[in-house]
């Protein structure tokens, strides 16, 4: 349970990363928005979004880039009860190598490295045969993962996973649905 003064600190945290994120964009870019989780992310101009499902406590979009379909790009965000209220920066060790495990289940060979983009950490995993690359988050308690996938299941070019950071960095919050009680 937040406390007013807990809600008024992450209320102004949430207003600096809105504006410390809103600083970065992607060039030639086109705006998306997930209304029902408060999140707002820049993609290429080339992405066209192919799906968008919208769960009670998830949404995600699937994207293609014009001219190439053997890359899917997924777009995920949603809250995790079992961080709930945390942030990437304050998991243990320990909590980062389960979350690290629990999201990687299902890649071939991880491996993984901390960054920090636009001031919020991420945890970027690979496949061990470069099909395969997630950028993961999160954020008081919502989890963001932004991922390229080759569906033929052959590695990823650089030209491939370079929009990752990009629309990563750009990620902007608004209020989200479960802080405003």
């Amino acid at each position: 349970m937040h406390t007013r003064s807990n809600i008024a600190r992450l209320l102004s945290l949430l207003l600096i990363a809105t504006l410390l994120l809103g600083m970065g964009s992607v060039a030639q870019a086109q705006e998306i928005t997930i209304p029902e989780q408060g999140v707002k992310l820049q993609i290429p101009d080339t992405f066209t979004v192919t799906e968008d499902i919208e769960a009670d406590t998830a949404s995600v979009l699937m994207m293609t880039v014009q001219g190439d379909e053997t890359v899917a790009y997924i777009i995920s965000f949603g809250e995790d009860a079992a961080y709930a209220g945390k942030s990437m920066e304050s998991l243990t060790p320990e909590e980062n190598e389960a979350l690290f495990t629990s999201y990687s289940a299902d890649v071939d060979t991880p491996t993984y490295a901390m960054e920090t983009l636009s001031g919020v950490h991420w945890m970027a995993m690979r496949a061990g045969n470069g099909a395969e690359v997630i950028y993961l988050t999160l954020l008081y308690g919502y989890l963001c993962e932004v991922t390229a996938l080759r569906v033929d299941g052959d590695a990823l070019t650089d030209e491939q996973i370079a929009p990752l950071p990009e629309i990563a960095g750009s990620l902007a919050l608004e209020m989200p649905t479960a802080l405003e009680s």
